[in-house]
């Protein structure tokens, strides 16, 4: 999993996660110290595209 650190780069958190619908994920425990998580921390969920994108171009998207 992923933050933003304070110099607005992202930074790798490990995490045990738990149950998940495909939607919602629990997480059980997340990182320690200051790279751990807070309940209600705000986490990188994917990337924006900043490229524009040749027509046609209907390929698989990344989940990340």
């Amino acid at each position: 999993m992923y933050t933003l650190a304070a110099d607005g780069k992202p930074q790798a958190v490990a995490v045990r996660i738990g149950v998940s619908d495909g939607s919602t994920t629990e997480v059980l425990e997340g990182g320690e110290g200051s790279a751990g998580l807070a309940e209600g921390a705000e986490v990188i969920t994917g990337l924006k595209n900043t490229s524009s994108a040749k027509a046609g171009n209907s390929g698989p998207r990344s989940p990340f």
